[in-house]
């Protein structure tokens, strides 16, 4: 839930891409499906709540083609690279972090390098 102007905004979501759960739905699947999800947002005008696993070069080219169309939001329990860290933020969005956030010192060091105004922490 997002404070906006003294309205309440709620994210749509959870929704994304997941390559280390390719035994449940192969990529070709994953991918369709999460465009057509993307429509949500865009019909509701309202910020995602996104889910990647392993799979963040397909999940930031479909992000990024339909940018113009949406309305931001957060990459929640981000395990990724600093670079890709940065590709999320530099098209607005928020990263979320979590334990599975902090499990390796590259993930650390990718944590350390998002700029605090992006960060947002989660529990559970």
């Amino acid at each position: 839930l997002i404070q906006e102007n003294d309205k309440k905004v709620v994210a749509v979501g959870e929704f994304g891409l997941d390559y280390d759960r390719l035994h449940f739905s192969p990529k070709g699947i994953q991918k369709k499906y999460f465009e057509k999800q993307l429509e949500l947002p865009k019909i509701t005008k309202r910020p995602m709540f996104l889910h990647c696993r392993n799979a963040y070069a397909d999940f930031f080219e479909i992000l990024k083609r339909h940018h113009d169309q949406l309305y931001g939001g957060v990459v929640h329990s981000f395990t990724g690279t600093k670079e890709e860290a940065k590709l999320f933020t530099d098209l607005g969005y928020f990263i979320g972090i979590n334990g599975c956030s902090l499990k390796t010192q590259e993930n650390i060091d990718a944590m350390c390098s998002i700029p605090t105004e992006f960060l947002m922490i989660e529990t559970g």
